[in-house]
């Protein structure tokens, strides 16, 4: 290797001279040197310098795959037309190392708003649970919905028009920020409804009780 063996700290081992005559190690086996590996102790790609594959590219990739979802109308069921899109989404999210990630549905303005909130939770939920059905790990997901809030086509455009607005988008969220979330914003709805359907029967049976009296 052109290094003296007595300069040699691997005399029987090829190896270059600023590395003291031994070869260049590559520690986490991704075929990547540690001399140009910025993560040199796990795998990465060599479009990544080494390192793996960020989690923000993985969140944009997954929305990718998650492109123009079916759902049955005015409904939380996801068609089966669509279970190609979310076979794809799964692997591209189990391949992120245990990455945290936020499922966000939207729908378009046409209808009320809280209708719209509602059914943007519930196909957030849907997405999600669709994905660990498929093995991503619960841990790894949670969903919300924000109805019509960022839709930017009117709601007297066509619906063909309105479909820009219709998506599930992923982000990759960790830290302080994914331990603040729920698993779903839907149990919040669910937990209303079960409140005002409360309070209704106990005015029911205020009546009932008022027109007894009487």
């Amino acid at each position: 290797d052109g290094v003296i063996d007595k300069d040699d700290a691997c005399p029987t081992v090829a190896g270059p001279a600023e590395n003291n005559g031994c070869p260049w190690p590559d520690t986490d086996g991704d075929g990547i040197l540690d001399k140009d590996d910025a993560c040199p102790t796990v795998p990465g790609l060599p479009e990544y310098n080494g390192c793996p594959k960020p989690k923000d590219v993985i969140a944009k990739e997954a929305t990718g795959a998650l492109k123009d979802i079916l759902f049955d109308f005015n409904k939380a069921t996801i068609r089966p037309e669509s279970s190609g899109k979310l076979d794809q989404a799964a692997t591209i999210i189990k391949q992120s190392n245990d990455g945290t990630f936020l499922v966000t549905g939207h729908t378009d303005k046409k209808g009320a708003d809280a209708y719209n909130l509602k059914l943007s939770r519930q196909r957030a939920a849907s997405v999600v649970g669709a994905l660990e059905a498929r093995g991503v790990s619960g841990n790894q997901l949670k969903s919300v919905g924000v109805g019509e809030r960022d839709a930017t086509v009117s709601e007297k455009a066509s619906d063909a028009e309105r479909m820009v607005d219709r998506k599930v988008v992923v982000e990759a969220i960790n830290g302080a920020a994914w331990d603040a979330l729920k698993k779903s914003d839907l149990e919040v709805v669910e937990k209303k409804t079960v409140v005002k359907k409360a309070k209704k029967r106990l005015q029911l049976r205020k009546k009932l009780l008022l027109k007894r009296k009487k």
